[in-house]
């Protein structure tokens, strides 16, 4: 069987590597472009992965004793020893399909590249952040979930099974307050919190009682400009992908908060390749992207265990 030669463009590069390069290049862009992944979790260990199976090393920053000082005392010097969690890349999603030489030939190449691999980067966000939130609350630590929350109060109730709280325009503010003295509690950075919740709570947000602007920290309340960004130092995310548990007749989200600090994710897409279809005038075209995370501060994430129902 005669080798096919690919066609070539400016400067001589192949069409395959043509379209894989721009595939690769937007897929990522959109991925972490409409990812909520990003404003949960941070990417400081992204490192260089290779496949499936590699692992990210994280150093992690040592604890420093805080000792009395008495004029003329000798000072001992701690001895600093970071640790290191390890991080799996241990996930991975696959694309695969067909372009027919007549779609080629009718296809602008970086165009072409840029639509497929933009639609694409959209699909595998949607697909890995569904996977995310439905892991990540599992994590929180025990103080920060429950109908007993709050390490030093214990005095938030966050919704246990058979016992979900409810979230309402009435109850919104208090649980997202709640949420956020909790990590109070545990010593949480304010910079840099999140709080994910469905459309059906957002909108209940939005006709909440809102009218105190040091809430948000905007110049006008959310009842005015109709948008909730942050409220209480929280950046409120809306998503439709957190996973919902059936609880008795109650349709229950388990929604994740917390501060990106605590939480690490890594991916990359290690692999596009396109291959000459046997069955076809054409070629077949897939790639792989691999990922991992890992909640390395369970303190800081917690769980909103909640239904929707409307005030009594």
């Amino acid at each position: 069987m005669p080798t096919y030669t690919y066609p070539t463009a400016a400067g001589g590069t192949s069409f395959e590597d043509a379209v894989c390069s721009v595939f690769k290049e937007n897929l990522l862009v959109e991925f972490y472009q409409e990812s909520v992944i990003p404003a949960c979790s941070n990417t400081d260990y992204e490192g260089d992965i290779k496949d499936k199976g590699s692992e990210v090393v994280i150093t992690t920053m040592p604890d420093v004793d805080i000792n009395p000082y008495y004029k003329g005392n000798d000072l001992d010097y701690q001895s600093l020893d970071p640790g290191q969690i390890i991080l799996p890349i241990n996930k991975g999603k696959s694309w695969s399909f067909q372009l027919t030489d007549v779609d080629k030939i009718q296809s602008h190449i970086p165009a072409w590249g840029e639509k497929v691999g933009g639609h694409a980067g959209r699909l595998m966000a949607a697909s890995i952040s569904q996977d995310f939130l439905a892991d990540v609350y599992g994590d929180a630590d025990a103080s920060n979930q429950g109908a007993t929350a709050g390490v030093q109060s214990g005095g938030f109730d966050l919704g246990v099974a058979g016992s979900p709280v409810t979230f309402n325009h009435e109850t919104a503010v208090e649980l997202v307050t709640a949420a956020g003295a909790i990590l109070d509690e545990q010593e949480v950075p304010r910079e840099g919190r999140f709080i994910c919740l469905p459309s059906i709570f957002i909108q209940q947000m939005k006709n909440s009682d809102l009218k105190a602007a040091y809430l948000t920290g905007d110049s006008v309340s959310p009842l005015r400009n109709g948008i909730i960004g942050s409220v209480d130092n929280f950046n409120i995310i809306q998503t439709n992908g957190l996973a919902k548990t059936t609880d008795g007749s109650d349709t229950v989200f388990n929604c994740p908060f917390g501060w990106k600090g605590g939480i690490t994710f890594a991916s990359q897409v290690v692999k596009t390749e396109m291959l000459r279809n046997q069955r076809d005038f054409g070629d077949l075209m897939r790639g792989l992207q691999v990922y991992g995370w890992l909640v390395t501060k369970p303190e800081a994430v917690g769980w909103l265990y909640a239904k929707y129902a409307a005030p009594a």
